[in-house]
């Protein structure tokens, strides 16, 4: 998540934004478990805003590694993210938040984005309303 993106007229970097989404999330009581991802996962030990604002690494994503650890935690998953990658995994305990223009396409091979967004799991922010569409 190293772009940019532009929401109701202010330049954020997609970190900074999927940051907030957590922070909301984590005031509203509704985390039970926080990672972030880039080429791997990184469980969050201690969820709080110090460890949620201060979190620091970036680039590269794997869904296909995020799917295989929600359905190894059993857990319901929000996926907040800037899309580009591909995903041949699917699960119906994922959930993607898309930010920053992202399309849920696939890159190269069939992918279960096509039964993502069939099952209205997939959510994307349309900056021209300033809402989520289901993609």
């Amino acid at each position: 998540m190293t772009n940019n993106a532009t929401f109701e007229n202010v330049s954020l970097r997609m970190i900074d934004l999927a940051k907030g989404i957590a922070m909301v999330l984590y005031r509203m009581g509704m985390i039970e478990n926080l990672y972030f991802f880039n080429s791997g996962i990184i469980p969050i030990e201690n969820v709080n805003e110090i460890s949620i604002l201060s979190f620091s690494k970036g680039g590269g994503t794997c869904f296909n590694t995020v799917i295989n650890n929600i359905k190894s935690t059993g857990n319901n998953s929000v996926i907040v993210t800037d899309g580009y990658d591909g995903c041949q995994e699917y699960t119906k305990q994922a959930f993607f938040v898309g930010v920053g223009g992202t399309r849920f396409d696939y890159y190269g091979n069939e992918s279960a984005f096509s039964i993502y967004k069939k099952n209205k799991q997939c959510v994307a922010y349309n900056s021209e309303t300033s809402k989520f569409d289901y993609v």
